[in-house]
C-alpha cells in the first residue's frame, strides 16, 4: 500500500478520519498542517524557505505549533526546455501560513479565501488559532 493511501485511510487516535491531502484547483486555498502532506513537501513555494528542518540525524522534521501550518494550491510550475520557457502540470504547492509568502507568487491572493477543512479543524491547537487570527484574522 502507497503512502498516500494509508495516509487517506488513517484514523486519529479519536476515531476520526484524519486530513488526507487535497488535489487542490488553481485559484483555491486550503489550510493544512504538515503532519498530513507528503513526506516529500519541504520548502515554501512563495519565498523558498524550508518548511521541514533537517536534524542531526538526518531526518526532516516538523517544527511546533503554529510553524506547522501550510497553505495549499495549486498552480503549473514554469520550467527551461532546450532554451524555451514551458509550463508543467498543475499540481499541488505549499507555503509557509504568512501572507507575505503566499502574495510572493500569487499576488492577488487574500486571505478569507483559505478554506479550512472540517476535519482539519479538531487537530487545530491554541497557537495554530491565536496565528491565523494575527496573520489571516481568521478566527478559528
Amino acid at each position: 500500500m502507497s503512502s498516500k493511501s494509508a495516509s487517506s485511510n488513517a484514523s486519529a487516535t479519536d476515531g476520526t478520519a484524519l486530513p488526507s491531502p487535497p488535489k487542490m484547483q488553481e485559484g483555491a486555498f486550503q489550510l493544512g498542517l504538515l503532519k498530513f502532506c507528503h513526506s516529500s513537501v519541504k520548502k515554501c513555494y512563495g519565498c523558498g524557505h524550508l518548511l521541514k528542518t533537517k536534524g542531526g540525524d538526518g531526518q526532516w522534521h516538523i517544527s511546533p505549533a503554529p510553524n506547522d501550518l501550510v497553505i495549499i494550491t495549486a498552480t503549473r510550475r514554469c520550467y527551461w526546455q532546450n532554451g524555451e520557457r514551458k509550463r508543467g502540470h498543475l499540481g499541488n504547492v505549499y507555503f509557509h501560513c504568512r501572507v507575505e509568502c503566499v502574495r510572493a507568487m500569487q499576488a492577488a491572493f487574500l486571505p478569507f479565501l483559505v478554506i479550512i477543512p472540517s476535519g482539519l479543524r479538531p487537530h487545530l491547537l491554541q497557537p495554530h488559532r491565536q496565528h491565523l487570527a494575527q496573520e489571516l484574522q481568521m478566527l478559528v
